[in-house]
């Protein structure tokens, strides 16, 4: 089976910095405006994505698919798996939902302070520990700033955007592949 992970809003295969050592044959993709790549023609959307993920999947030729996907990444593989690919064998979902709101305060940060966006993002993303943070966790929520902040602010304002338009969550039961949903407080 091929593993194919899939990131999330404004960020990059590099989110997936500790599965290589666990998933050594997986793929780990950029997408479209991400780490390096070309944007994706004619704006971002969850289903653009999920069009140029299936065309990735066909020119490498890849058969007996897991798509692991995480926030956009994830409404990417369900996007991807109601369309019922001959190819796709399971999904792993992380940290998302069938329906991806995005508070509008966030969305207006972006456009105007986007590192002031990213740090709000740092924020919400990590759960919030009792006390102070460890060495640790600072240097992850500092590595995922950096990460983020070399996303093109506009890149990730329209993987935002295209999360608040995405709503799967009248058509979830058509996903008929295994899924394995990942998911914390």
């Amino acid at each position: 089976m091929e593993i194919v992970f899939v990131h999330g809003a404004g960020s990059s295969a590099d989110f997936w910095h500790w599965q290589p050592e666990a998933f050594p044959g997986a793929r780990y993709v950029n997408l479209p405006g991400h780490g390096g790549e070309p944007p994706l023609p004619g704006g971002a959307s969850v289903e653009g994505y999920a069009r140029w993920l299936e065309g990735y999947v066909a020119e490498e030729g890849l058969e007996k698919v897991c798509l692991v996907g995480h926030s956009m990444g994830g409404a990417i593989a369900q996007q991807v798996a109601v369309g019922k690919p001959w190819w796709l064998w399971a999904v792993v979902l992380v940290g998302t939902s069938a329906r991806l709101r995005v508070s509008a305060r966030l969305r207006d940060t972006l456009r105007e302070d986007y590192p002031a966006a990213v740090d709000l993002i740092v924020k919400w993303s990590f759960a919030r520990p009792e006390g102070d943070l460890t060495y640790a966790q600072k240097v992850r929520r500092n590595g995922t700033r950096k990460q983020m902040l070399r996303t093109p602010p506009e890149v990730t304002l329209g993987d935002y955007e295209a999360c608040s338009r995405f709503d799967l969550s009248g058509r979830v039961g058509e996903i008929t592949v295994p899924v394995l949903v990942l998911s914390g407080a």
